[in-house]
């Protein structure tokens, strides 16, 4: 296994609706994907799996947590934002994909 990575997950009527990945090292998360089910987005999914996220930082006294959203994704950042994540800057051609711009974002525990 791997001691870093943490995983938070919603589960509705035992079937997998979303997940939150994260790697935790010292006092530094990185969150490394966050994905909800299209039939079940807008319910507020994303947003409970990232504050549970943000409860298990605390609770590892964790003071910096940081992630990349792709630039086209404003839905996302919106939320980041919503939970105190601040723009960090960008990464050029960050997404193997497509090579989409991906937008650093930040948020500090005091």
């Amino acid at each position: 296994g791997n001691d870093y990575a943490h995983y938070v997950v919603a589960i509705v009527e035992e079937e997998v609706i979303g997940h939150c990945g994260m790697w935790i090292v010292l006092d530094e998360c990185h969150i490394t994907n966050v994905a909800v089910r299209k039939h079940m987005r807008g319910n507020g999914i994303g947003e409970a799996l990232m504050k549970e996220a943000i409860t298990l930082c605390r609770e590892k006294e964790v003071r910096l947590m940081t992630l990349e959203v792709r630039m086209s994704n404003i839905t996302a950042q919106n939320l980041y934002r919503k939970l105190g994540f601040q723009d960090g800057g960008i990464r050029k051609n960050y997404y193997t994909d497509d090579h989409e711009d991906g937008l650093v974002m930040w948020v500090e525990f005091k």
